[in-house]
């Protein structure tokens, strides 16, 4: 059996007032690095055999030069767990940090990878950021894809955006902007992997939990690390949700947990 820890949507950054929405403070960012530390040792205990990070590390500080060093800070946060680790990035990162300096600052020559656990192969892809709420899975990534993922082993595909439309009535950051929460192309992308043995596919972005589907495959969305807590004013608190992809010889399923306890489970 191995384990593989998600986490998505750290929002590293400063808490600070929703812009949308008056007289609620958005999440409290400046805790989550905090908060990674805390469960170092209990993180420890299962162990895991790898990470994935969906992407969006840093909640960014809007025209700011200080971006690229949250960014870095949240790398060496999560590199100190000390379990081996794939980044994916997010919108929020794209937004003030070169994907080449994600890149030296990551350690990673690509963001598109592929691992093979337990007989399940592994895709983390990479979402191409055209402008702050519109992303694709490009060409060169398709072209990779098709080079690169074995057509016949069971897949499982981690991506920030989710690979098909969702409707986000409710949600506090995206009622209303359903067109920014997927990858645009994602019909093209869907008759392109029709050959593939896909089994699921996981994405973060959305800032809830969620199950879709994407012709046969299940596609879940898990919750964000830093959620976007409802609070009047700043508070020293932090959700700290993270998730786990279980893989063993006769299954997988990825469960959601805010410190010691369990509150999603799907299994794939």
């Amino acid at each position: 059996m191995k384990q593989i820890l998600i986490l998505s949507d750290i929002h590293s950054g400063t808490t600070r007032p929703s812009q949308a929405r008056q007289g609620i403070v958005r999440q409290p960012s400046s805790n989550a690095l905090e908060q990674l530390t805390r469960y170092r040792e209990k993180w420890k205990s299962w162990p895991f055999d790898m990470l994935v990070d969906l992407g969006d590390l840093t909640k960014p500080i809007h025209e700011s030069n200080e971006n690229e060093d949250l960014y870095k800070k949240a790398v060496e946060s999560i590199k100190q767990l000390d379990i081996p680790t794939t980044f994916i990035y997010g919108n929020h990162d794209a937004e003030y940090v070169s994907v080449a300096k994600m890149k030296m600052i990551t350690g990673q020559a690509y963001f598109n990878s592929v691992r093979v656990v337990e007989g399940i192969q592994l895709v983390m892809l990479e979402c191409t950021q055209i402008d702050q709420n519109t992303s694709i899975i490009s060409p060169e990534t398709m072209d990779w894809f098709g080079s690169t993922v074995d057509r016949k082993l069971s897949t499982i595909i981690l991506s920030h955006y989710s690979l098909v439309p969702i409707k986000m009535t409710g949600s506090f950051g995206f009622e209303g902007k359903d067109s920014t929460v997927h990858v645009q192309n994602y019909l093209e992308f869907a008759k392109f992997i029709e050959g593939y043995n896909v089994r699921a596919s996981i994405n973060g972005h959305l800032h809830w939990g969620g199950y879709s589907k994407l012709g046969r495959f299940p596609c879940i969305t898990v919750p964000p690390f830093t959620d976007n807590f409802l609070i009047s004013s700043k508070v020293d608190a932090h959700p700290g949700i993270y998730n786990v992809l279980t893989i063993d010889d006769k299954s997988a399923r990825v469960q959601s947990y805010s410190g010691d306890y369990c509150f999603m489970s799907i299994e794939l």
